[in-house]
């Protein structure tokens, strides 16, 4: 369906031709968003930047860098006024870092959007034809007119049922193509490991929506046979960056995104991490330039050997919100924390919640094994010097509305360094 919409994969393209494109529907869109964005026609002119200067992605550093709290607070502004009002489909980001933020795409955009997701999924191995299953992250949006047509079939389990429910329906759909969020795709790991195994193997195992986690690696390899492949994706920007076979970071697509790391306002080294700001070349009627999106990643240098030519990203780190914050100046990641708690086979599902700035609880589900946890609790006061750790046994950890498990939950008014 990607190549029926006319997007061809663009990965392999000579940089020369791929950056002619670019620069054209960069200049494209910055002159759109003058003559028919209020806000950006106001920010342009604060800024004195003549949508005529622009000739390129080169002549970016001309724009001021932009936060989700900017755009909320330009509300309908940032909605180009040649889109009439019943034409738009609304959308919103999950507000895992804050406040939701409100979008609004055409018909146009919508399509553009599936065709580079199903283009992400088609470098998997994925064809039209597959029977697909989604566990909690969707590969094509519910009730997706692809869907009624009977070219793509994404169902999607309700991971708010009982995990045995997950597979039963798994064995109900047999799938071609799995596509799970991280901490979804750890519980059916599990579950199906309780369960004996499975009689059915999907040939393309996919994951986004949430940081993967490495402790899941051998869980999958052991259920399924392989290790999933990742998408690095947003609701601002569609899927931003796809995983290759030589599993070596993440390859931005420069097709429909500019992305740049930054310090500051610096951009960093290779191996040097820095915050993630994006230029959609796809969304037409809320563009998004220089966007932060409060994720962490650091450059990955060099070539990749599976021959793309398209730049490598290494998301060690997730949000930069996800972090505790010691004294001393001290920050530990989150994922340093779900590396403990992941590795220990006697916990199925797990978050952290930061009661107070020196009080944190392990709330977890325990697993069928023989294992106990009490390494976990050593590991984790080691690491977390200064901050009391509570390991509190749960039922099935609550789910967002999409049905991701939010690892850290910081219920603390502590600002940043005062803990």
């Amino acid at each position: 369906l990607a190549w029926l919409a006319g997007l061809p994969l663009k990965s392999h393209y000579p940089p020369e031709r791929l950056e002619g494109m670019r620069d054209a529907r960069f200049r494209w869109l910055i002159n759109h968003a003058y003559r028919q964005i209020p806000f950006y026609r106001e920010l342009l002119e604060q800024e004195g930047v003549k949508p005529e200067s622009i000739h390129g992605i080169r002549d970016i550093g001309q724009l001021p860098l932009i936060s989700k709290d900017v755009l909320q607070r330009a509300g309908t502004d940032a909605w180009s006024r040649d889109l009439p009002a019943e034409k738009r489909r609304l959308a919103s980001t999950s507000g895992s870092t804050g406040q939701p933020l409100s979008l609004v795409f055409s018909f146009k955009d919508l399509l553009l959007s599936h065709a580079h997701n199903l283009q992400c999924m088609a470098n998997f191995g994925w064809r039209p034809w597959y029977r697909g299953m989604a566990l909690g992250s969707q590969a094509l949006p519910e009730g997706h007119f692809l869907e009624r047509l009977g070219l793509c079939r994404w169902p999607r389990v309700d991971t708010s049922q009982p995990v045995a429910k997950w597979l039963d329906q798994y064995h109900q759909i047999r799938p071609q193509a799995l596509h799970c969020y991280p901490s979804a795709l750890r519980e059916f790991c599990f579950e199906a490991q309780r369960q004996g195994g499975l009689s059915w193997l999907p040939r393309v195992l996919s994951v986004g929506g949430e940081m993967y986690d490495e402790t899941i690696t051998p869980l999958a390899l052991d259920v399924f046979g392989q290790r999933p492949l990742a998408m690095y994706g947003s609701v601002e920007a569609s899927r931003m960056a796809v995983e290759c076979r030589e599993i070596s970071g993440v390859h931005v697509r420069l097709d429909a995104l500019h992305l740049e790391i930054l310090d500051g306002e610096q951009p960093v080294a290779p191996g040097k991490a820095g915050a993630v700001y994006i230029t959609s070349l796809v969304n037409e009627n809320i563009p998004v330039f220089r966007y932060e999106l409060g994720d962490v990643a650091e450059w990955v240098a060099g070539d990749c050997a599976c021959g793309s030519k398209w730049p490598r990203i290494e998301l060690h780190q997730g949000r930069a919100s996800d972090v505790i914050h010691l004294q001393g100046g001290r920050r530990v990641p989150v994922t340093e924390l779900c590396a403990i708690a992941g590795n220990c086979q006697a916990i199925r599902q797990f978050q952290f919640i930061l009661k107070t700035p020196d009080t944190m609880v392990l709330r977890f589900e325990r697993a069928d094994s023989g294992q106990d946890i009490d390494g976990v609790r050593s590991e984790l006061d080691s690491t977390l010097p200064g901050i009391e750790v509570k390991l509190e046994e749960s039922g099935q950890l609550p789910r967002t509305a999409s049905g991701k498990v939010k690892r850290l939950i910081d219920e603390t008014s502590a600002k940043p360094g005062e803990h």
